[in-house]
């Protein structure tokens, strides 16, 4: 799935796969994920489970404009 995350460092949006098949949603639903940045070339942290909704959200065109900018940070 593609999700979302926006760099804490340059304020830019990444785009990045995320696994979503069901044996990855289980063994990292309360996994942190580290991510490349490749903005400012670091990696970053997050919650799978925060990432999987992010990009189940992106998704829905019909989600209220605020829903639908929501991004991880």
């Amino acid at each position: 799935m593609q999700t979302t995350l926006t760099c804490p460092t340059t304020d830019l949006d990444v785009e990045f796969d995320l696994p979503s098949d069901d044996a990855s949603i289980i063994r990292m639903w309360h996994a942190a994920v580290k991510v490349h940045c490749p903005e400012c070339n670091e990696f970053h942290e997050q919650g799978y489970r925060d990432f999987f909704v992010s990009g189940v959200m992106g998704q829905f065109r019909c989600l209220p404009a605020d829903v639908k900018e929501a991004r991880v940070h």
